[in-house]
């Protein structure tokens, strides 16, 4: 679901960056950083009223559009300044070539801006992977996702530390992954 959720953010999140850009919106990283500042419960409340009031409580499709909205406005706010740091001079000479705007912006900007796009899904899928509020609340099918499974496992009286830290120090090893790659894996995007 993460992985679906980043994906599905990158396919909406480039275009709205590469719309974005070249306007220099003052505090525009600001407004859209917002939505990562805000506390998850008071997105919750209102998400949670409308995909009740839809239907979509407690299924997959509910849950990864959840994750997708709360990744895309990392995605557009990180895309858009590597989409600001290239010249406009670029795109013109594409256009000039016989390119469209949509035709200079796939042929031109995305191949410029792999290691931009490589970032953001790399940190959207680290925020969809570790979210846990939105998937206790709106998803109920099994198997949970990781950290709501993680949850269960907790509690009162519990003296065995050694299964539940075995099982939280397995659901980092897809975010330290990343770390571990080396650096030449990074230089070739």
């Amino acid at each position: 679901m993460a992985f679906g959720s980043t994906a599905i953010a990158l396919v909406v999140g480039a275009p709205a960056a590469y719309a974005v850009a070249p306007y220099r919106f003052k505090n525009a990283t600001a407004f859209l950083i917002l939505a990562r500042v805000l506390p998850g419960v008071s997105l919750l409340v209102p998400w949670c009223f409308i995909s009740s009031a839809l239907g979509l409580v407690g299924g997959y499709p509910i849950l990864i559009a959840t994750h997708m909205f709360v990744t895309l406005p990392l995605v557009v706010a990180f895309v858009a300044g590597f989409f600001d740091g290239v010249p406009e001079e670029l795109e013109e000479a594409a256009q000039t070539d016989g390119l469209t705007k949509i035709g200079a912006f796939l042929r031109v900007g995305l191949p410029l801006h792999v290691p931009g796009l490589a970032t953001s899904a790399i940190l959207g899928s680290i925020f969809s992977w570790n979210n846990f509020l939105f998937a206790l609340v709106l998803f109920n099918q099994i198997p949970p996702t990781l950290p709501v499974a993680l949850s269960n496992f907790t509690a009162y009286a519990s003296a065995d530390w050694g299964g539940p830290w075995r099982r939280r120090l397995s659901s980092c090893c897809p975010s330290c992954w990343w770390r571990w790659q080396p650096r030449s894996t990074w230089c070739r995007a």
